[in-house]
């Protein structure tokens, strides 16, 4: 077996650092708008000029940024622009390891193909890291926790890594949807209409590399490309699917598809 160990590595609570996203974006002088819903884009000719509301009102804007993640394709294909995105459900499951563990790192195990991480409550957060048989979903409508599949699933998969684990338990469990493009990583491109940024695509590992897509994002809607030589917009465009160039590592871990 080999381990590598990142010495500054951890993670972040979601939660926690959106509301810091928010937090900065609003002394920015950023206005917020939650729970309203985005009817269609508004455009004059080849170029986006704003956004329609389901309330029928209008924002006007020289650039508009989707970001509607599993909803990106059907509400660009409104508009003829294809993002070849699937939605697919992953599920999340919460054990208590039954002892005391102290200071639990963020476990990453591309053998068996499963990833844990420290929760709250002494719990571990456990997530399968199999993409060899992918659950296409309707993000408007699934099962929002583990299915008995997964929970058997989980229990095989702990227990193997972790035999010392003989007290353990499920304490609950979720599910959500990611948007999958066709290599595992995401679309942050301007896209065929003028006046228009697409960030979706982000299957699934969106949140670690939120700071650099910010970045990213920003550049494209302020200058058209990427001030910052180690975020290369030319990987991350839109066209790279129709070209058959996509953008995948050399060295991929079989099982575990193009995102490891």
């Amino acid at each position: 077996a080999a381990f590598g160990w990142e010495e500054r590595g951890g993670y972040g609570d979601a939660y926690q650092t959106a509301q810091a996203f928010a937090a900065s974006a609003r002394a920015a002088g950023v206005t917020i708008k939650q729970g309203t819903t985005v009817k269609g884009l508004l455009t004059d000719g080849d170029r986006v000029t704003g956004v329609e509301l389901a309330d029928r009102s209008t924002i006007s804007a020289d650039t508009v940024v989707v970001a509607t993640g599993v909803w990106t394709k059907p509400f660009l294909d409104e508009y003829g622009i294809d993002v070849p995105i699937r939605v697919h459900r992953e599920q999340i499951v919460m054990i208590h390891p039954g002892m005391e563990l102290g200071a639990v790192p963020v476990f990453s195990d591309l053998v068996s193909l499963q990833y844990v991480r420290p929760d709250v409550r002494g719990e571990i957060l456990f997530g399968n890291s199999d993409l060899a048989e992918l659950e296409i979903a309707d993000p408007d409508g699934y099962l929002n926790r583990a299915d008995e599949a997964f929970l058997d699933l989980t229990v095989d998969k702990v227990g193997t890594r972790f035999p010392a684990f003989t007290d353990a338990s499920i304490t609950s469990s979720y599910a959500g949807c990611y948007d999958v493009t066709p290599d595992w990583n995401p679309v942050i491109s301007r896209g065929p209409l003028d006046g228009l940024v697409i960030a979706a695509g982000f299957s699934g590992h969106g949140f670690k590399i939120s700071p650099a897509v910010g970045r990213l994002v920003a550049d494209l809607v302020v200058d058209g490309r990427s001030n910052d030589p180690r975020i290369p917009e030319p990987d991350f465009r839109l066209s790279r699917f129709a070209e058959g160039d996509l953008l995948t590592t050399r060295f991929p871990y079989v099982g575990a598809g193009e995102m490891r």
